[in-house]
């Protein structure tokens, strides 16, 4: 072998360490961009389109467990859904920027990931303002902040519980 030459353990061992300071990084980077995709792709639908999606998807629920329309009605469900898609998107975001703020130090990860999530959420309410049929909704701000509080916290619960590498480790 010339000094050249690496054996292929020195390469595995490089890849490992690597993947173990840049993986949790790399996963929180995809989760962030991944979500913030999607939410601004549901912000671009119209209003007769996100509606159309909420109640199709509503709708198939209570085909799926019929004993679910003896508890509420379509309506109420599609308001749930809608409401409960803000807070699991805004959810995942929060996890996403928590390990995404947990590199720097100037600023606590968790009240960075919140800053930066709820100054995302009312660009997306301003956004749905040029959307045909919507607009801007205070209460969506305020739940999908709420969504990723939640989201950063739970970050943060797991870095405790688990004590090791977590999307908010680097």
């Amino acid at each position: 072998m010339s000094g050249s030459e690496m054996p292929e353990d020195h390469w595995r061992s490089q890849a490992d360490s690597m993947l173990k300071r840049k993986g949790p990084w790399t996963l929180a980077l995809l989760l962030t961009v991944t979500v913030m995709t999607a939410i601004i792709c549901f912000s671009s639908q119209s209003a007769a389109e996100s509606d159309g999606l909420s109640k199709g998807f509503a709708q198939w629920l209570l085909n799926l467990v019929p004993s679910l329309s003896d508890v509420v009605t379509l309506r109420k469900l599609n308001h749930f859904l809608r409401k409960f898609a803000h807070f699991s998107l805004y959810f995942l975001l929060g996890c996403g920027l928590t390990g995404l703020a947990n590199r720097q130090r100037r600023m606590p990860p968790v009240l960075l990931a919140i800053l930066g999530g709820a100054a995302f959420a009312v660009t997306d309410e301003f956004h749905q303002f040029f959307s045909d049929g919507r607009g801007p909704m205070l209460q969506d701000v305020l739940l999908d902040t709420c969504g990723v509080i939640v989201g950063a916290l739970f970050i943060v619960l797991l870095k405790k519980v688990f004590k090791k590498d977590c999307p908010s480790d680097q």
